[in-house]
């Protein structure tokens, strides 16, 4: 206000022909010279405080993006972590049975048919376990039974067979 006040006076001078006053004026120590210069020192603070409230701003922007990679690195690794021990255990949680079925096969592929795997499972691990458990309880009971009939002499042996296909039954009975 104090500045367009000034203006306006050196306008009014310059109009009324009194252009030596107008010049004072607008001179140091003038009205309007005094006028201009509190006015460009209010923009000159106006732009300091502005520039410091955006260095302020940055330096908060920084440290909030500095903060926020930490937390997307460390979650991140925790999932990272969380994904690798979902992987060990769903792994194991293959592999033990399956070390349990191929133990099985060793036992029988040495002879021994006497012995279980009782997997209490509700998939294809379990199923395939109570497969060979079943064949292991024929392979016991049934085939090694006859075998022991026969060897004692007795041939009266007649076993089911299993199935249109079963070519063990079939040779036992012959």
């Amino acid at each position: 206000a104090e500045y367009k006040a000034a203006a306006q006076e050196v306008f009014s001078l310059e109009a009324a022909g009194k252009l030596g006053e107008a010049k004072v004026s607008i001179m140091n120590g003038g009205r309007h010279a005094n006028a201009r210069r509190a006015t460009a020192n209010t923009f000159t603070a106006l732009k300091e405080a502005n520039l410091r409230e955006a260095e302020a701003k940055a330096i908060a922007s920084k440290e909030t993006k500095e903060s926020s990679i930490f937390i997307m690195a460390c979650l991140a690794a925790g999932a990272l972590l969380l994904s690798l021990l979902f992987a060990f255990f769903l792994t194991r949680s293959i592999t033990r049975p399956l070390d349990r079925i191929v133990e099985q096969f060793t036992w029988m592929s040495r002879g021994i048919v006497s012995r279980r795997r009782n997997l209490d499972r509700k998939d294809e691990l379990g199923d395939l376990a109570r497969l060979f458990d079943q064949f292991s309880d024929y392979l016991e009971h049934d085939v090694t039974g006859a075998m022991r009939q026969i060897a004692a002499g007795d041939v009266s042996l007649r076993l089911e067979p299993k199935g249109d296909d079963d070519q063990i039954t079939p040779a036992l009975n012959g």
